[in-house]
């Protein structure tokens, strides 16, 4: 089933790890650790006291892994517009659409009787250097 799932990802040009849950839970220890032993910032107070979330997400079902996707896109798109007839070409940040990839996901595994619920604000980073999936320098 990994292996299926690695595929749909890459279809729609993503890449895609799985780790089970309970490696959550290690990364909580360490993010404790680590805020002992820093003199840590209030802007880094902030993400790892309230920003982090480290419960699992109530679903409606047994959660027993994290999906990590990895999402390419540019930083940044050319965008014009006209404003009272006048050209404009600016930049614009280009989000990742989060949406998409949910809905992706949740058509394939339905068929197989496993559903996805996006979760936001887990240590997003921190979880996927430890799965493989990233790599901090």
């Amino acid at each position: 089933m990994i292996k299926q799932l690695k595929q749909e990802a890459s279809v729609h040009g993503d890449k895609l790890q799985i780790i089970p849950v309970q490696r959550l839970r290690s990364i909580k220890d360490e993010i404790e650790i680590f805020k002992e032993n820093e003199d840590l910032n209030g802007f880094q107070k902030w993400i790892v006291n309230d920003l982090y979330q480290f419960d699992i997400p109530a679903a409606g079902f047994t959660i027993r892994s994290i999906i990590l996707m990895a999402i390419p896109h540019p930083a940044y798109a050319k965008v014009e517009f006209v404003k009272q007839g006048k050209i404009y070409d600016c930049l614009s940040l280009v989000m990742s659409d989060f949406e998409y990839t949910e809905k992706y996901l949740n058509d394939f595994l339905a068929s197989k009787h496993y559903h996805i619920k996006s979760a936001s604000n887990l240590p997003l980073k921190r979880l996927a250097v430890k799965s493989g999936l990233a790599v901090l320098w």
